[in-house]
């Protein structure tokens, strides 16, 4: 029947069904809910009578007005021959009843390896509509993941032939290259290999170098000067630099005199300079002009 619901392997005593869903039982006069009551279990029972099967099966109807739903149904065993009441135990058997509203519902048995409908709108797995995030365009991305891994290996080996073949331990990277090139301090490579040394070729120490250069002057001559103040006394301690010009670009200095006052630089010995000094609470004649003296 499109209606029942059965107790398998009766004759245990007097049965009878309970529909409960949420906390609530079926009323047997109209299907409508109720919060559950024991006292008046008698107002959900549903009878179940002796069917023919084989197994002596007992069966009921779901009560008419029912609502759609899935409902427990529980299997009361009648204490008594006297009316449905709050005494009566049940077996360990609940089902589980999938009611349309009009009769049981009924799945059919999936055989196979194909669905019949998937999803509300009844579309077969081979039908599927594609998300409209899915692109063609990245759909390409998939396929190319090995392609893309192939292709980022090869640009990887590209990359380091242009780079070299370091050694990649140690300081032998690029890193320890830059390093070696830029700071004094640094270790050497091995993998540069030639004469190259970070102490004295490196661009700081080329720069100190430089500087000392400017300080001390690139004259082919050493030439000592005197540095005397505004009474013609010489300066211990005072500031000295040459320019070629006045006002001109420094050629040699800065650099302190001794206790003389003198102070040498290197120039080109008959080659007019102009000699600027400085020292707190000095007076001096700046610039004077002075014809460069070898020693």
């Amino acid at each position: 029947m499109a209606n029942e619901l059965w107790r398998p392997e009766g004759g245990e005593g007097t049965t009878y069904c309970v529909l409960k869903k949420a906390g609530q039982c079926v009323k047997i006069a109209d299907g409508s809910l109720e919060t559950e009551n024991d006292a008046n279990r008698a107002l959900y029972a549903i009878p179940v009578a002796v069917g023919t099967g084989a197994k002596s099966d007992r069966r009921g109807s779901v009560p008419a007005g029912t609502p759609e739903g899935i409902y427990a149904v529980l299997h009361y065993v009648q204490a008594g021959v006297g009316p449905v009441a709050a005494a009566d135990g049940y077996p360990d058997v609940i089902d589980v009843l999938d009611w349309t509203g009009t009769a049981v519902r009924v799945s059919a048995v999936q055989t196979g390896d194909s669905f019949a409908r998937i999803g509300a709108t009844g579309s077969g797995l081979t039908s599927l509509a594609q998300a409209a995030s899915y692109t063609s365009t990245r759909a390409g991305y998939l396929d190319n993941l090995s392609a893309g891994a192939a292709a980022t290996a090869a640009n990887q080996t590209t990359i380091l032939a242009r780079l070299g073949a370091w050694t990649g331990t140690g300081v032998n990277t690029v890193l320890g290259a830059f390093k070696a090139l830029l700071s004094k301090t640094a270790t050497l490579p091995t993998d540069i290999g030639g004469t190259f040394t970070p102490t004295t070729d490196s661009t700081e120490a080329l720069a100190e170098g430089l500087a000392n250069v400017q300080t001390e002057g690139v004259g082919a001559n050493a030439c000592t000067l005197t540095c005397n103040d505004t009474t013609g006394a010489p300066v211990a301690d005072a500031d000295v630099w040459v320019t070629s010009s006045v006002g001109g670009t420094v050629v040699a200095g800065t650099k302190q005199t001794n206790s003389s006052g003198q102070v040498t630089f290197y120039l080109d010995a008959g080659s007019t300079y102009y000699r600027y000094a400085q020292k707190d609470n000095v007076n001096f004649t700046n610039p004077t002009a002075f014809v460069a003296s070898a020693d």
